[in-house]
């Protein structure tokens, strides 16, 4: 995907979840209490992570596939190691799971 078209559709994005988030309070809290319940592995982890960021033990880096700033995740490659991720964005964060089933 050319650069100009990635950065369309980060704007894009963007301006959805926002619209989404103002007009939804609330917003899927069923299905995130049932996800915690679900997974607590997974919940464990990304808590981790979460508050070593916030204490500035750990900094996002880019992108590991195409070097972007914007809308970095960890991505939990085993969550049994939560602080050992690999960082990516969003547009390629997605085929990460994808590609594992």
């Amino acid at each position: 995907m050319p650069s100009k078209d990635i950065e369309k559709h980060r704007k894009k994005d963007a301006e959805y979840q926002k619209k989404k988030r103002a007009k939804l309070k609330g917003y899927k809290a069923k299905e995130f209490a049932e996800y915690y319940k679900k997974y607590p592995e997974k919940v464990r982890a990304h808590q981790i992570l979460y508050r070593a960021i916030k204490k500035k033990l750990l900094n996002r880096e880019p992108c590991s596939v195409c070097k972007s700033t914007y809308r970095i995740h960890g991505h939990h490659p085993d969550y049994s190691k939560p602080l050992d991720v690999v960082w990516v964005c969003t547009l390629h964060h997605k085929p990460l799971h994808t590609n594992k089933k």
